[in-house]
């Protein structure tokens, strides 16, 4: 964080402690819970009561999902790459996928290579909340736009 400011001696201070306080704030508080249902891909979509939810608190990025359903999906992404620009992996991270629909285990998968989020089993997940946690690339800096919306 590069502090250079050239005004009066006591607007600088306040601005630096401004800039402090909100770096504090992002590490302490991350981006807080982010809706990112709208960016789910190639025909996977949510049962009725179904969420997928995305959260980076300083190099900790977390995924939460339930109803998650790709049994209609055309393909394995269910988040793409370009929409976790700031969340991505330092190396892969995995989950075991269970279905309700039926007695199937898979995986769902955050990709460190640019696969973004993906599962081979396109089934119905079902109600179960699930979530996907990893550390984030050290070269994925802080993201300057957040993926989907706030979730109050």
């Amino acid at each position: 964080m590069a502090l250079t400011y050239e005004g009066k001696v006591g607007d600088d201070l306040i601005a630096i402690l401004t800039e402090i306080k909100t770096e504090f704030n992002r590490i302490a508080d991350g981006t807080g819970w982010r809706d990112i249902s709208t960016l789910l891909g190639n025909g996977w979509t949510l049962d009725a009561n179904g969420f997928i939810r995305l959260v980076r608190r300083g190099r900790r990025a977390t995924i939460v999902f339930a109803g998650l359903n790709g049994s209609a999906a055309t393909g394995s992404t269910i988040i793409p790459t370009a929409s976790l620009a700031g969340f991505r992996p330092a190396v892969d991270a995995r989950v075991t996928l269970w279905s309700s629909a039926t007695p199937y285990l898979g995986f769902v998968s955050a990709s460190s290579g640019g696969g973004g989020l993906t599962s081979a089993a396109r089934v119905a997940h079902g109600s179960q909340q699930q979530e996907i946690s990893w550390e984030v690339n050290p070269a994925q800096t802080w993201p300057t736009v957040l993926p989907g919306s706030a979730v109050a």
